[in-house]
């Protein structure tokens, strides 16, 4: 049976994986192309399989193996025991600052990787955040990801990408955009979310209407105990203005991550990761025939301590081994080992959560624009 969200052309299963005696789930994303437009195929689906193949981060969810047979991808993912971030919150009566904190910055770090290998997600919201048994957050559902680099070039992106109440304004509004900073707008709405049990901007499917609410800043912050530290963040992530923006790594030196000294600087997976992105983007721009321009690089942080595989050629009897099967490194990832504190001695007052709760926060019925929908323990 699926597991999850399962609406063409997609649908998610668990499965098990038995060697021997020792069994793993893990989660299967089965992708029927026939069912899906042919625009996805061509545009969506090729960037996914392609970036799919070319990321590993400790908190981006792990791909074992993907396998092509007939119209239908197989991608074999790690298993998020607790399910997605909005099923979490949705079951959790409280989620304290000290875990709000900690998964941000999961979810920082994996943004400050992909955007430094020029990639951007362009669709980051609560259900594409998944939940290990570790408590640890793992950003998933690369469907409208894409490269911003194009002749070693950084390009700004056009298309109306993700779910309405988590795209920023200059998105809404159809110009072209750095992707990366309307990612970073997308983790604000995630990040105000996760301690207010609502959406920051909602109430209207009016998109004209939505970039009002969004340009006046008039956020409710329903948490009365969220530190000042948090809602100066979350303003700065949720900046109209993208000169005035945070980037990811600019986050990760706010005062608010700094308040637990343990996120300061990265784990060494983090950083090795970091480092493998780096390289990333200086091959990628060395080796294509135009001028390299201007390029961000992210200011260092301290280290704490703590395949692309050849595609064979198919027919409808066979399976394309399109990625071979990639053991995750990510086993004994500090940040797991590390509990984390919840600070929850003022309750949870006035965070109950009824249905009128969850349907606010639902992406989809605040409308959505142009779509539908890691660590190892």
């Amino acid at each position: 049976m699926p597991k999850g969200r399962d609406s063409a052309p997609a649908k998610v299963y668990q499965c098990r994986k038995t060697e021997g005696s020792n069994t793993v789930y893990l989660a299967c994303k089965v992708i029927d192309s026939q069912k899906a437009p042919s625009n996805f195929v061509k545009k969506f689906l090729t960037r996914e399989i392609d970036i799919l193949t070319k990321i590993q981060h400790p908190h981006i969810i792990h791909l074992f193996s993907m396998l092509h047979k007939s119209s239908r991808y197989f991608i074999f993912m790690r298993l998020a025991e607790k399910g997605d971030l909005l099923e979490f919150i949705l079951k959790k009566n409280h989620i304290g600052e000290g875990r709000a904190r900690t998964w941000a910055t999961q979810l920082a770090l994996a943004l400050e990787y992909l955007h430094t290998m020029g990639i951007v997600h362009r669709d980051i919201k609560t259900e594409n955040i998944l939940i290990t048994a570790a408590y640890n957050a793992k950003l998933s559902d690369f469907g409208f990801a894409r490269n911003i680099y194009e002749n070693g070039l950084e390009v700004l992106c056009q298309t109306h990408c993700g779910s309405m109440p988590y795209t920023a304004p200059e998105v809404l509004r159809g110009k072209k955009y750095d992707a990366r900073k309307s990612d970073m707008w997308s983790l604000g709405v995630v990040t105000y979310v996760m301690l207010n049990k609502r959406l920051p901007f909602n109430g209207t499917n009016s998109q004209e209407a939505m970039i009002q609410k969004q340009l006046d800043r008039k956020v409710h912050f329903e948490n009365k105990d969220a530190s000042a530290q948090y809602r100066a963040a979350v303003m700065t992530l949720l900046e109209p203005d993208v000169t005035k923006r945070f980037s990811a790594s600019a986050f990760l030196g706010s005062a608010w991550i700094h308040m637990d000294e343990r996120l300061i600087g990265r784990t060494k997976h983090e950083n090795d990761a970091y480092e493998k992105s780096l390289a990333h983007r200086e091959k990628m721009i060395k080796a294509s025939s135009g001028s390299a321009g201007p390029s961000h690089t992210p200011p260092s942080l301290p280290i704490r301590d703590s395949i692309v595989a050849t595609s064979t050629n198919s027919t409808n009897d066979h399976i394309a081994v399109i990625r071979t099967e990639q053991p995750s490194s990510y086993s004994s990832v500090m940040r797991d080992a590390i509990p984390v504190q919840e600070h929850e001695a003022h309750g949870s007052r006035g965070l109950s959560l009824g249905r009128r709760k969850e349907a606010a926060l639902t992406s989809k019925a605040a409308g959505p624009t142009s779509s539908n929908n890691r660590h190892a323990k």
